[in-house]
């Protein structure tokens, strides 16, 4: 019996009065119940249903014995307008078991427009063809039968492929590149390789002239370049297909790129500067601002915070300008101590970058002039002997690099300062008039950077009419 004859049916020809309803009466009634019964159905049973649309490719090609392929991704979509329940995803293997399922993440239910996936992979145990079918059991009427799997175990594949798998990365607007070596086996024939690629974002590119100038002799090979050039940012996929002429037996490399949008990235070469300078004395460092990001960096503001006013900011290249990717620009900070003593401020510089500003700590110490009177009782400073002046040297960790290893010594001998001595200046006095020279040695994993403050570069000569302050930058190098 049908919807429509079992509404009809269980009507009443009689009013409520038990007067039978005419016959134009009921003819009305029975076609406006017939309306209602098909709209019912026709949205209940139509627009209403969940609809699975299957994205995959299940020609696995030839696969050596005893190796997996790589990976083969499903997308299940739902494409209809209720919800998609997968119920079981399974693999029925018409051969003995070479489809594995991976990676599943289609258990539970699909809205409108969701997808999920899950990974196959063909590993035969046997030589010869080998087939499957992936079975999806869902709540769609139009789920359709099962996915056929199919590929081709081989003792000795015909060519050699590596990578089978390739992962790029580069940023909108640049490029990654990355290599496929082709080998064709010594105990088999000159062949002729054919390659195609599957790139439907027509992102990725291929140099394949190196594998089709001419046959590929027996235990010899070729590369392919695979270059990635994304315009937008996401993930994206390719295949490339290498095929052996005579048999048309191919090996899949999928192709995998994430474009990332470019931003600047500010960094400092220091995060602390440290002064030791005579009262009355005025004594400039630098510190370096770098990009090291994919995007042009602009520097909006250069200030200083604290309450000292013997630290300045003499007029410098670096305050607004637009450093480009990998470039750097030097910022110079003065001290100019009115009094001894310890004070102390901060560097800091605002920037486009995502995160927030640059931070630099500022320390320095006033010190007597030669001949000055003892300082007061409490007073931290240290007077300069009236026998000689000081060589003050501060070794430092470029904060960017690893742990270094090193030190600075002097000659005429009298000052040896380590890198373990990071943060405390070393101070040595020697006679009036002296000519000194600084010297550097490093550990096998360790670079020295230069000399700061009255020295610059390599090397350090130095006469001692006055008290002098020396930096010496180290680099730690990655292992």
């Amino acid at each position: 019996m049908s919807r429509l004859d079992f509404i009809i049916r269980g009507l009443r020809i009689e009013d409520s009065e038990g007067r039978r309803r005419s016959s134009a009466q009921r003819v009305l009634l029975t076609a406006a119940v017939a309306a209602i019964a098909l709209l019912a159905g026709h949205y209940s049973q139509g627009r209403l249903r969940p609809v699975l649309v299957v994205e995959m490719d299940g020609d696995f090609g030839e696969q050596q014995v005893g190796h997996g392929s790589a990976i083969r991704i499903v997308q299940l979509r739902n494409a209809g307008r209720r919800y998609l329940r997968v119920k079981e995803v399974s693999i029925v293997a018409d051969s003995p078991r070479a489809f594995i399922l991976r990676d599943n993440g289609c258990a539970g239910a699909l809205g409108l427009g969701e997808s999920c996936a899950f990974a196959l992979v063909f590993a035969p145990q046997q030589e010869g063809p080998a087939t499957a079918t992936l079975m999806i059991k869902t709540n769609s009427a139009k789920a359709g039968g099962g996915r056929r799997l199919s590929g081709i175990g081989v003792r000795s594949a015909s060519i050699l492929v590596y990578p089978h798998q390739a992962t790029l990365a580069a940023t909108v607007g640049g490029t990654d590149e990355a290599t496929i070596t082709v080998i064709r086996p010594s105990n088999l024939p000159a062949t002729t390789i054919e390659i195609s690629l599957a790139n439907p974002s027509r992102e990725f590119a291929l140099d394949k002239s190196q594998c089709t100038r001419g046959p590929v002799s027996p235990g010899d090979g070729c590369h392919l370049g695979v270059t990635f050039a994304p315009r937008r940012a996401g993930l994206q996929e390719a295949r490339v297909t290498i095929a052996d002429s005579p048999t048309h037996s191919s090996v899949d490399v999928v192709l995998s790129g994430t474009a990332m949008t470019a931003t600047p990235e500010a960094v400092v070469s220091l995060r602390e500067l440290a002064f030791l300078t005579v009262v009355g004395a005025t004594e400039r460092e630098s510190v370096a601002v770098l990009n090291r990001g994919g995007a042009p960096l602009k520097v909006l503001n250069v200030s200083l915070r604290g309450s000292s006013r013997d630290f300045s900011l003499p007029p410098s290249s670096c305050a607004r300008k637009t450093i480009a990717p990998d470039d750097a620009c030097d910022l110079v900070v003065s001290f100019a101590p009115k009094r001894t003593g310890r004070q102390t401020a901060t560097l800091e510089i605002a920037h486009n970058a995502p995160k927030g500003p640059l931070l630099v700590s500022l320390r320095g110490q006033g010190i007597p002039q030669r001949g000055s009177p003892a300082p007061a009782p409490g007073d931290d400073s240290r007077p300069v002997p009236p026998s000689g002046v000081d060589l003050t040297v501060q070794v430092v960790a470029d904060p960017t690099c690893q742990a270094p290893s090193g030190s600075v010594t002097s000659t005429p001998a009298g000052l040896t300062c380590s890198v373990d001595q990071v943060g405390t200046p070393c101070t040595v006095t020697f006679p009036t008039g002296t000519s000194v020279t600084l010297g550097h040695t490093q550990g096998s994993m360790t670079k020295f950077l230069g000399f700061g403050g009255d020295c610059a570069g390599d090397a350090c000569d130095l006469v001692m009419d006055r008290a002098h302050t020396v930096r010496a930058t180290f680099c730690g190098l990655i292992p």
